[in-house]
């Protein structure tokens, strides 16, 4: 998702690029914080990342386990205000580094970045709505249900070998998937252990597995 440098045109994409710089990160390092500026975009190249908000007990919650071919730091090049969110490398991580100043003189150059950067700003309002949405109104269960769903269609596009098998493992561990529903890991494994009892997912040890079709 997001995959916004995928879908330029190709000379467009070459620009943007040779612009570029390579940053590497230890895994468990910040990439920036809410209080920084993040000076630019990172489009990852190989490792995870992990983008996140504090919650007010101190905890954090988890919205998104970024990929090679996802990208951070979009906000700040529309608005030049600091992070919304945490950013930190899930993996050892390497990414390419564009500069704001060089993304700003591109898109007065291309317009096709402009469009693309405006998809980016819609998707991520369609986004947080849907999280928004589920915090207020679902209850886990349902929560958990679209979670995985989702999890297991973003797994099936980035390998679509999975989409023919007939479990899928999904790369979460249940402190993440906690995080991410704004639960305690007792609370998500009680109802992770009723889905397995029912069939509906497969837990292995620190694996969750779910079916590549229904019932999810």
């Amino acid at each position: 998702m997001l995959r916004w440098l995928d879908r330029l045109p190709e000379a467009v994409r070459a620009e943007l690029v040779a612009a570029g710089r390579e940053r590497s990160f230890s895994a468990g390092a910040l990439i920036y914080t809410i209080e920084d500026q993040p000076g630019g975009i990172f489009a990852i190249q190989s490792g995870e990342a992990r983008q996140f908000i504090g919650r007010a007990d101190g905890g954090n919650l988890l919205l998104r386990i970024c990929r090679p071919g996802d990208s951070l730091g979009q906000t700040y090049i529309t608005d030049g205000a600091p992070a919304p969110l945490f950013a930190e490398a899930r993996t050892d991580l390497v990414t390419l580094f564009i500069p704001a100043t060089a993304i700003a003189r591109l898109r007065r150059q291309h317009v096709e970045i402009e469009q693309e950067l405006a998809r980016v700003a819609a998707e991520t309002i369609r986004q947080q709505w849907r999280l928004i949405e589920s915090l207020a109104f679902l209850s886990l269960r349902e929560r958990l249900w679209r979670r995985l769903q989702f999890m297991r269609e973003s797994e099936k596009m980035s390998d679509p070998v999975k989409a023919d098998a007939e479990w899928i493992e999904l790369d979460v561990t249940q402190a993440e998937l906690a995080s991410m529903l704004g639960v305690s890991r007792p609370a998500l494994n009680r109802e992770l252990q009723r889905m397995d009892t029912a069939g509906v997912v497969r837990l292995g040890f620190r694996k969750i597995y779910v079916p590549s079709g229904f019932p999810l």
